[in-house]
C-alpha cells in the first residue's frame, strides 16, 4: 500500500462534515467573481472600442482627404458623365483608377473599421453574458 492509498483510507475513515452553508458561500463567491470578470471585460472592450472609434474617425478623415487630393473623384465622375467611353476603354479606365486610388489610407480605413466592429461585437457579447449571470441557487430539500 503506497502513501496515497493510506491518505485516501484516512480521509474515508474520518467523518468530515462541511459547515452549513459552505456550498452556498462557495457558489456565491464564484458568481461574484464571474460577474466581476464580466464587468472588467466589458470595461476593457468598451475602452478599446472608444479608442477604435477615434482611430476610425482619424482614418476616415485621412482617406477622404487622400481621395480628394488624388483626383479619384474626377475618375469616378467619368462613369456617370460618359459611360460609353468608359465601357469602350475599360482597361485604361481601370488602370487609371488603380493608379489614382490612395491604397494605404483605404487599407488603414478598412483595418480600423474591422477593429471597431470586432471590439463592439465583443463588448456587446460580454454585456449579454454578464446579464445572464445569476447567483447560483441551491435547492434545499
Amino acid at each position: 500500500m503506497n502513501e496515497s492509498d493510506k491518505f485516501g483510507d484516512l480521509i474515508l475513515k474520518t467523518e468530515l462534515r462541511a459547515p452549513v452553508g459552505l456550498l452556498g458561500k462557495i457558489f456565491s463567491s464564484i458568481a461574484r467573481r464571474e460577474r466581476r470578470t464580466a464587468i472588467l471585460k466589458f470595461g476593457v472592450y468598451s475602452g478599446a472600442s472608444a479608442l477604435a472609434t477615434a482611430l476610425f474617425t482619424f482614418s476616415w478623415g485621412m482617406a477622404s482627404a487622400a481621395l480628394q487630393e488624388s483626383g479619384t473623384a474626377s475618375v469616378f465622375s467619368l462613369i456617370f458623365s460618359d459611360f460609353q467611353s468608359v465601357l469602350g476603354n475599360w482597361s485604361y479606365f481601370t488602370l487609371s483608377l488603380a493608379e489614382s486610388l490612395p491604397t494605404l489610407s483605404l487599407i488603414y480605413l478598412l483595418l480600423s473599421a474591422l477593429a471597431l466592429s470586432i471590439l463592439v461585437s465583443l463588448a456587446v457579447t460580454n454585456l449579454k453574458n454578464a446579464g445572464r449571470l445569476r447567483p447560483y441557487g441551491l435547492k434545499h430539500a
